[in-house]
């Protein structure tokens, strides 16, 4: 099921245009290990294993899997879509078999396979969070007097100058578009409630498709829902659709540059002409 997932991990493992996988290569990565969160962490494990590691041995550790990191959540985001589709075409299912069409009167259904869909929806939210986070962050907090981290996340780590801007632009447009409004209601999904109630049930509309109503767009955090209001007739469906695009512009985005800023040492012969 996931399918552009896989496409991808093949993408930045067995590259046609590098003799490494994409992201191989110090001199792509800040080579200052206090920069990283793990730094202290990684450091102490290591001499509690009676080993020894280098300050750059350190920095290749903790940019090892950056990269990496962003494709697992693109995957999550992969997965919760495939699932919300799933429950919704069995919600289909069963309105087609139990609801007769009358198109003048609406209706509202609730089962097991609707609940489903709403669970996989906040999924969906929470993974495109996990993407964004994955790409740049705030630091965690330290103590007063402790000299602050720099950001964290794939292009924070990024040393050359025209990768690192190059993907910082594709995020600035990831979050100019639906991913900026997902962050605000995953927010919500995790610290307050779902935007919908599992158990709120779903809509049909006059031709008996199902429908998974959400609120109009926000752009400020929303606390509680009444707050929320409903004249866009938004549904859930298009939503994850619109992420799921942007997500794809993201990521195929993403490693073009990372195949363009392969080291020459890497590159394959038939690359360099």
């Amino acid at each position: 099921m996931l399918a552009r997932t896989n496409e991808w991990f093949r993408r930045i493992h067995w590259p046609p245009s590098s003799s490494a996988a994409l992201g191989f290569g110090l001199e792509l990565w800040d080579v200052d290990p206090r920069g990283y969160e793990g730094y202290k962490q990684l450091r102490a494990h290591v001499a509690a294993l009676g080993r020894r590691m280098t300050s750059r041995e350190l920095a290749v550790e903790l940019s090892a899997d950056l990269l990496s990191d962003v494709l697992v959540a693109v995957g999550g985001v992969e997965q919760a879509r495939a699932d919300f589709h799933a429950a919704v075409s069995r919600a289909q299912v069963w309105a087609d078999e139990h609801v007769p069409r009358q198109p003048d009167i609406p209706h509202h259904i609730q089962n097991e396979h609707v609940t489903e869909a709403w669970y996989h929806f906040a999924n969906v939210l929470t993974w495109m969070r996990a993407v964004e986070e994955r790409l740049d962050r705030s630091p965690r907090r330290l103590p007063r007097g402790v000299p602050p981290l720099r950001r964290q996340g794939l292009a924070p780590a990024i040393a050359p100058k025209r990768l690192r801007k190059r993907v910082e632009q594709l995020l600035t447009d990831l979050r100019a578009g639906p991913a900026g409004e997902a962050r605000l209601l995953a927010n919500r999904t995790w610290h307050a409630s779902l935007i919908r109630h599992s158990f709120s049930g779903a809509d049909l509309d006059p031709d008996g498709k199902v429908l998974f109503p959400v609120p109009d767009r926000t752009t400020a955090p929303t606390y509680h829902w009444q707050v929320f209001t409903w004249a866009e007739h938004r549904d859930a469906g298009s939503i994850v659709e619109d992420l799921w695009r942007a997500v794809e512009t993201l990521f195929d985005g993403v490693l073009v540059e990372y195949e363009r800023a392969t080291p020459k040492r890497l590159r394959r012969p038939s690359a360099l002409t």
